[in-house]
């Protein structure tokens, strides 16, 4: 992704809320905590555990806690995972020794995987087209947001088209339950119906007018 200074590369509805959600995180200890280990030049431990644990908070944070019904358990979860990455990248910009840029790359890969695995999983359980859009509308977000933080978000076009595929699946739905009650209620369909069995039956003992005037009303 194109690298820009934050949050500037952010559409101009999220940087009010990025502004808002950087202000709250507080990386004062984290940094203490390296200058201790440089003191007592154990970095390469300190490192080693620090991206231990970070990759089984990656794994919980990539795995829901709940079934997605909703706008919120969506919006909850793609919060979760940008927050984390965020945070990571903030940790890689103003430490040395921590972690690495390649080490950052593979673990964003990783949750690229989880996403897609997640979104396949839970977007099979929406079914309604509003609701669908909200996801698609998070997922841009989502993909605005850390690609403004220097991940490569191309991956996600293969979310986006599985909200599309998903979309596309429940409307055809939609449309069907909305002709079939079209149908049911609509006596003209009966009438038409009737004509047809008399067309198709000559001896039922219909004029050739009568049939012929059924017959127009089909073509």
């Amino acid at each position: 992704g194109a690298t820009c200074p934050r949050p500037y590369c952010l559409p101009s509805h999220l940087v009010p809320t990025f502004k808002v959600a950087a202000a709250q995180v507080d990386y004062s200890p984290l940094y203490r905590c390296l200058h201790t280990c440089e003191v007592l030049g154990v970095v390469h431990e300190c490192a080693a555990y620090y991206k231990q644990e970070r990759q089984k908070q990656a794994e919980l944070v990539l795995r829901p806690s709940s079934t997605m019904d909703s706008e919120t358990t969506y919006r909850q979860y793609f919060h979760s995972v940008a927050g984390f990455f965020i945070a990571e990248h903030v940790v890689a910009t103003t430490t040395q020794g921590l972690t690495t840029r390649q080490w950052l790359d593979s673990l964003w890969q990783q949750a690229l995987t989880s996403i897609g695995k997640v979104m396949k999983q839970q977007l099979a359980r929406c079914s309604t087209a509003s609701m669908i859009r909200e996801v698609k509308q998070l997922i841009v977000d989502f993909n605005a947001t850390l690609n403004a933080h220097t991940y490569s978000v191309n991956r996600l076009t293969d979310v986006l088209l599985q909200v599309r595929s998903r979309y596309q699946a429940v409307l055809v739905v939609a449309a069907s339950e909305a002709f079939k009650a079209i149908l049911a209620e609509d006596n003209l369909t009966k009438s038409l119906q009737s004509c047809l069995v008399l067309r198709l039956s000559p001896s039922a003992g219909q004029s050739p007018a009568f049939m012929l005037k059924c017959g127009s009303s089909l073509t």
